[in-house]
């Protein structure tokens, strides 16, 4: 039987009030349900669309997290759900880490929780955003994946800056670290990491990130106040050659019995080549230029294979004394069997400063140049 019902106030009122028609479809040995039915949608689907949403917007203060706010007014399910996906990987570029503390405490304040921001596994982030509020960063005790830009920090800043910050995430189950634009790696930096962050499984560190060229500007000079800026040639001036550098960096990282993938961005070549290839003749004679670097420099050349045997030999001395290490790292100025294979174009040469990686494997007990 069918049935068109109106739903209308009965009561008189100031406005002409508003007519919503549905039919209602029912059998006739049973009653008829006058009330609108209101469906109920599984919380598991509800929690499946917001997971398919672009949470990997930067966390860019009264924008990003405004867009958060209809969903997490919704209901308490709804905010319990959006807090899971929008905090779980922040991307601080700004001075918002204030903001989102007050947030995450008002949430578990009103849920009457002692935990600590148990939501937030990832953490993208500048020293200068967090260190004001530092000490909050105890309560990140489920972070695994930490990535720091310290390309602000300089040889003098680098060291009290993770004295103020890694003593306050040791409770973390962090197993990623990532610093990039580094000025140093030395033993005493990675002695503190290996013994703040025992559990860690990957661990990337790069000076080199920081030897990048102002398009502006692409004389020598300017390049060179920028290589006097950070300790990207370690050998010989802080170790001696290259097997002592080895040998410092895997004592300091023995704690680390997990550690499977390790990326140390220095070149092990001497520091002098550097310089010297500042001196070589461009082959278009231009007058202020900046080559690709070693790389595809004939004059340079004849430090390929005494370069690629130190870190061969490091890897080797690595490898050797942390036994779980599968994977390492170096930046290196000759990362191809031949560097005449690879031409680069001269827009990219005068914006970028060529260097790779030399990447090394340990298969069945041997070391293996990828």
């Amino acid at each position: 039987m069918l049935r068109t019902l109106s739903r209308t106030g009965s009561k008189p009122k100031k406005f002409l009030p508003s007519v919503s028609l549905f039919v209602v479809a029912s059998r006739g040995d049973k009653p008829i349900n006058l009330e609108r039915p209101s469906p109920r949608i599984p919380l598991e689907l509800i929690e499946l669309v917001f997971s398919l949403l672009p949470w990997g917007i930067c966390t860019r203060s009264t924008l990003s997290l405004a867009l958060t706010s209809g969903f997490a007014l919704a209901s308490r399910i709804c905010r319990q759900i959006v807090f899971k996906y929008f905090f779980r990987s922040i991307r601080l570029q700004d001075a918002s880490w204030a903001r989102i503390i007050k947030i995450l405490s008002i949430s578990r304040a009103r849920a009457r929780s002692l935990d600590g921001f148990t939501i937030i596994r990832e953490l993208y982030t500048n020293p200068a955003h967090i260190i004001k509020d530092c000490v909050e960063l105890r309560r990140l005790t489920d972070l695994q994946y930490l990535r720091l830009d310290f390309g602000k920090e300089g040889l003098q800043t680098q060291h009290p800056v993770c004295q103020r910050l890694f003593p306050n995430l040791a409770s973390s189950k962090l197993s990623d670290l990532v610093i990039d634009m580094i000025p140093r790696i030395d033993r005493t930096l990675l002695s503190f990491i290996s013994t703040t962050f025992p559990r860690l499984k990957t661990l990337k560190l790069s000076v080199t990130g920081r030897l990048t060229v102002d398009r502006e500007c692409v004389c020598w000079c300017c390049f060179e106040d920028i290589l006097e800026c950070c300790m990207h040639s370690p050998i010989p001036d802080s170790y001696g050659d290259a097997n002592l550098l080895a040998e410092s960096y895997a004592a300091a990282l023995q704690p680390l019995h997990q550690l499977t993938k390790l990326e140390l961005g220095i070149f092990l070549s001497d520091e002098h080549m550097i310089y010297e290839h500042i001196t070589h003749p461009a082959e278009d004679n231009e007058v202020n230029y900046i080559a690709t670097s070693p790389y595809n420099c004939a004059i340079c050349y004849v430090f390929r294979q005494e370069v690629r045997a130190k870190e061969e030999l490091a890897s080797g001395i690595v490898f050797q004394n942390l036994p779980n290490l599968c994977q390492i790292k170096w930046s290196t100025f000759f990362d191809r069997p031949n560097p005449e294979d690879e031409l680069e174009s001269s827009a990219r040469r005068l914006k970028s400063f060529r260097s790779g990686w030399a990447l090394f494997e340990r298969r069945d007990g041997r070391v293996v140049r990828l």
